[in-house]
């Protein structure tokens, strides 16, 4: 399940996470945040302790789950931004 909220960014850059999107993505207090400037904006992401073995085990995925995953991420990029545009109109 795809889940999406809007955040205000205040002084400094600040971004106040809620505890339900953490928890959701594993992310703890002192945990690593990998951010990303995508497209779209910017995705966050709870960054991985093994990050080299977490990318040696997609290199072995074979082309068509490599596929289906860049597919999934395309589709849920798309449910994001519908909610967005929804969560926009709203506020």
């Amino acid at each position: 399940m795809t889940m999406a909220k809007v955040l205000k960014v205040r002084e400094k850059g600040v971004v106040i996470l809620p505890k339900e999107l953490r928890e959701k993505a594993g992310i703890k207090e002192g945990s690593m945040v990998l951010a990303t400037v995508v497209d779209e904006g910017i995705l966050l992401s709870a960054k991985e302790r093994d990050a080299v073995g977490k990318l040696l085990g997609l290199a072995r995925l074979s082309p068509a789950v490599q596929q289906s995953s860049v597919e999934r991420v395309r589709a849920m990029r798309a449910e994001i931004n519908e909610q967005w545009k929804i969560a926009s109109r709203k506020g």
